[in-house]
């Protein structure tokens, strides 16, 4: 009986860690507002990032600037040129992250569930008009928002997301009781521990083949290029496979010192002697 209770454990914990990790780093790294913006800020230091944004800050500015035609026309040349190097305009970074945040709050927020959902480069229009006003005679007004928008946001997802914490936390709570209730029960602790190991590293394994199927498809930006869309998944999955690679670490650890332990305590064959 204790081991059906230890091996029940150890499945349960797998499983649960399997929902928790991915929970986690997206309430983390997604749902808090702090998170997403240090997730994305790299970005705006990345070259190929730069030329994107430029591209479509520039186009965006002069569509969306609040001026007659003749005088949008007569400045495209300046606000593209200006746009160009917008990464080298003092204060980008700040108006980056600002750019980010009201990002975030239309694309998570509740409050923002009857709007455009898309990315918010208001701030980054800002900068760049007023280095435009700067060079030439004109005191020109930007627009207080430009929203890019993102296709396909299903607001199924976005509710899911936003009740994600507690059950990022009620994940990662279960995962732990029960690899500590599995080695409780187990009759071999040393076999319990070596088999939690064995589950985390193949949870590892999954997720990663997992992330790696569904990041691709999971963002569509409509007037954002397809390089861009490549720049910013290749952003978020670097983050998560650094969350991958601990979990990975964690298991082969607990393998280890679960082999070692059977080896010490005499019970070398108990490891790989099936249930724990």
């Amino acid at each position: 009986m204790r081991g059906l209770l230890a091996a029940l454990g150890v499945l349960g914990a797998i499983f649960a860690t399997a929902v928790a990790v991915p929970a986690l780093w997206a309430e983390r790294n997604i749902i808090d507002e702090s998170g997403y913006v240090e997730l994305v800020s790299p970005l705006a230091a990345d070259s190929d990032f730069q030329g994107e944004l430029s591209n479509v800050l520039g186009d965006q500015l002069t569509r969306n600037l609040d001026a007659p035609a003749p005088v949008r026309e007569a400045v495209q040349l300046v606000i593209e040129k200006v746009a160009a190097k917008v990464a080298e305009l003092e204060g980008y970074q700040a108006a980056w992250d600002k750019s980010q945040r009201r990002t975030h709050r239309l694309l998570l927020d509740s409050s923002a569930a009857d709007k455009t959902r898309g990315i918010d480069i208001g701030p980054l229009g800002e900068l760049v008009i007023a280095r435009v006003n700067e060079l030439s005679p004109l005191a020109l007004e930007a627009p207080e928002s430009i929203v890019v928008p993102v296709d396909r946001v299903d607001p199924h997802v976005v509710q899911t997301l936003r009740e994600l914490p507690l059950k990022a936390y009620a994940a990662s709570v279960l995962a732990v009781l029960l690899a500590l209730g599995s080695l409780a029960a187990a009759r071999s602790r040393a076999r319990a521990l070596a088999w939690l190991g064995f589950g985390l590293v193949l949870v590892a394994g999954a997720l990663k083949v997992a992330v790696d199927e569904v990041a691709p498809t999971a963002l569509q930006t409509g007037e954002l290029s397809a390089r861009l869309q490549e720049i910013v998944i290749g952003t978020v999955t670097a983050s998560f496979d650094g969350w991958l690679l601990v979990l990975g670490a964690v298991g082969v650890l607990a393998a280890v010192a679960g082999f070692a332990l059977g080896l010490f305590s005499g019970g070398g064959g108990a490891v790989n002697s099936g249930r724990p």
